[in-house]
């Protein structure tokens, strides 16, 4: 019986142990992160005319897509999504609606891009993604239509998982929940 009461003291002590370790290093590992990115300059000048961006901003950038929200979820099928992320300043994504995109409501037609990286839009703003450009050339040509354009692009993904992703999103009747959701957004 002391021993079996030896045992579970000790199996306490080094769960506790373990459990206030990982407290204490997630706390430092945040005061380096802060510690590390407080004079780094990821761009370099060019890039940053190209960004139309400041070093600050650029930073922020830098942060939002890889620092604060390179973060990934399950999902079946394709195997991973990226974590929802709203209300950033740069860089924002949503299961729904994918990689943020100026849409109004009550689409009459859409547009759906799929891909990878590049699609997504890794390194730049929401503003300066392909399906963001492409989604202003509609505007222009055809101001008089309510066109809206949705970024399902993915990292890592590759023409499989595209493909699956896209399949999934056929079956799933995403396109038409998109539209309905548009609606109640035009009804409340």
């Amino acid at each position: 019986m002391k021993t079996l009461k030896k045992i579970l003291n000790i199996f306490t002590f080094f769960l506790l142990a373990f459990i206030i370790l990982n407290i204490v290093l997630g706390y430092l590992w945040s005061l380096k992160t802060k510690y590390k990115f407080k004079n780094y300059e990821p761009y370099s000048d060019e890039i940053l005319q190209v960004l139309k961006l400041n070093k600050k901003e650029s930073l922020i950038l830098y942060l939002e897509t890889w620092q604060k929200t390179r973060l990934y979820e399950y999902e079946q099928l394709t195997g991973h999504i990226e974590s929802p992320r709203e209300n950033f300043k740069y860089v924002n994504f949503s299961k729904l609606n994918g990689r943020k995109v100026d849409n109004k409501d009550n689409c009459d037609t859409s547009f759906f891009f799929y891909g990878g990286e590049t699609t997504f839009g890794y390194n730049v703003t929401d503003k300066q993604t392909f399906s963001f450009y492409f989604k202003d050339l509609l505007n222009e040509k055809f101001s008089s239509k309510n066109l809206c354009v949705f970024n399902f692009g993915r990292a890592n993904y590759f023409s499989t998982q595209e493909n699956v992703l896209f399949q999934k999103h056929l079956l799933e009747k995403k396109f038409i929940k998109l539209h309905v959701q548009q609606r109640q957004l035009l009804n409340t």
